[in-house]
């Protein structure tokens, strides 16, 4: 404040000094005026006497005394009537501190330069340039004059006032109280008084708030746009946009850069449920590698060990499509683009690097699943809306039953290579391509665990279609743009 208040008074010292310069040049001026109207016009009235002026119809004229030799004379200055209109409008219009530092500047130039009463000698020729002296300044407006100075008292006149103030009505005073309470204060920049100082605090604050709306809108109507919201997708989706499905779960490796990820980006677009067999964590070296909490679930959930071996050494003797030594079995699988062929790398322990790019479930049709899925080969079941394929389970866990030479659709089970329940073993047998929550619920076994057992064993997809805000955190655009290239 203090910096601003000397910068403001040293503006107005450089507006007065101008101020005077001017008054100075405008005395000059006028003097050389008069030496050339004595010149042009001599007095013949006679000493004492008014010069007789041509006025005219269509002008008037400001008139100044001065004594020459002891006689008075006038100068006539020639005025028209437009440069009268004009002078009221712009004494009208000089209102304020400005017109009174105006006031202050012509009374102090004159209180310096004011002559003496008639000198005893002299012409008026002589005398001209004392005349200059004592004419008050003259304000030029374009091309016309107009002054401003009483000369009977040879001060400035007061400026004419348009008309009264008006009185503030109740509505002003509670406008003016709400300003001030919200924008600051009526004052300016430069920390004058000033009543447009509230037009630009209204448009500051319309300006800051439109810019927040506008961040508001970049923040979370863009990335909804640009993100997509799935938490599901189906094998077209799948297709689409070149993600990669295996064991229900749907997981993107597009901007992967790792040896796992280029491996994946080979199978942009299939379910390669084929080359992760999570059945096959139960081989024993597999099982070994597995974290703490995954293998003392899958502890917890087999029957026996014994009937674990017996369903690993069934499935190594009797499978085409997975091969393999019994420690890692299996070592190979069928390829995905081709299910029949068996030759493609097994990655049942790689299989936690799968999830760890993860973008959503696999969404799968419940009247498909009942149609396709319902055979002793291929059997699925849906238990609260999680789909899981128990195909491999019962093959090596069952056996076919021969009636007249003909498969029948029953299976028989076989108890020493059953490591499941043998009540829900007989559940997956019998509603087959079915929803069996409810049975489930209904079994006398730990529901909890055994759902947890089945998703980490058996699980293929969802049946119901979910999303989430937060589906594309980790590849917001918009985030990226706004904050991301910032830290980087």
């Amino acid at each position: 404040d203090n910096r601003m208040g000397g910068l403001i008074s040293k503006a107005r010292l450089r507006m007065q000094s101008r101020s005077l310069r001017g008054s100075r040049a405008r005395r000059k001026l006028g003097s050389s005026d008069s030496r050339n109207l004595a010149a042009s016009e001599p007095n013949t009235q006679g000493p004492g006497g008014a010069r007789a002026a041509r006025a005219g119809d269509s002008g008037s004229f400001d008139y100044a005394d001065y004594s020459a030799g002891g006689s008075t004379s006038t100068i006539l200055h020639r005025r028209g009537p437009s440069d009268s209109a004009h002078s009221a409008a712009s004494a009208a219009g000089q209102r304020g501190w400005w017109a009174a530092l105006l006031r202050r500047n012509h009374e102090r130039a004159h209180s310096a330069n004011r002559l003496p009463a008639s000198p005893a000698r002299g012409t008026h020729a002589a005398n001209s340039d004392r005349t200059a002296d004592m004419q008050p300044p003259r304000h030029t407006h374009g091309n016309s004059s107009s002054t401003n100075w009483d000369a009977a008292a040879n001060t400035p006149k007061e400026p004419e006032r348009a008309g009264a103030e008006p009185t503030p009505g109740p509505a002003h005073k509670v406008w003016s109280k709400l300003t001030g309470f919200i924008m600051p204060g009526g004052h300016n920049r430069f920390g004058m008084r000033d009543e447009r100082a509230y037009t630009e605090s209204i448009g500051f604050l319309l300006a800051f708030a439109l810019a927040s709306v506008a961040f508001i809108m970049w923040g979370t109507l863009v990335p909804k746009a640009l993100c997509s919201t799935d938490q599901t997708f189906t094998l077209d989706n799948v297709s689409q946009r070149k993600f990669v499905a295996a064991n229900g779960i749907v997981s993107d490796f597009t901007l992967s850069h790792t040896a796992f990820g280029h491996t994946m980006r080979g199978y942009s677009g299939y379910d390669i449920s084929a080359i992760f067999p999570m059945i096959g964590q139960f081989a024993p070296d597999t099982f070994e590698a597995l974290d703490k909490s995954t293998a003392s679930m899958l502890s917890k959930c087999m029957t026996s060990q014994a009937a674990v071996d017996s369903f690993l050494e069934s499935w190594v003797a009797n499978s085409t499509l997975y091969t393999g030594e019994f420690a890692t079995f299996p070592d190979l699988c069928p390829f995905p683009q081709a299910p029949q062929t068996s030759g493609a790398a097994c990655m049942v322990e790689s299989f936690p690097q799968f999830l760890s790019s993860k973008v959503g479930m696999l969404k799968l049709n419940a009247s498909e699943i009942a149609t396709r899925h319902a055979s002793p080969t291929t059997s699925w079941v849906v238990i609260d809306d999680l789909v899981y394929d128990v195909s491999q389970y019962l093959t090596y866990a069952t056996d076919p039953i021969v009636t007249n030479g003909t498969v029948d659709s029953n299976r028989q089970l076989r108890e020493d290579s059953m490591f499941l329940p043998r009540a829900l073993t007989q559940l997956f047998i019998d509603k087959a391509g079915q929803d069996i929550s409810k049975d489930f619920d209904n079994l006398d076994i730990d529901g909890v665990m055994y759902k947890q057992c089945l998703s980490s064993l058996f699980l293929r997809g969802t049946t119901v279609t979910t999303k989430s805000p937060f589906a594309c955190a980790n590849t917001n655009i918009v985030a990226w743009v706004t904050f991301g290239l910032y830290f980087l």
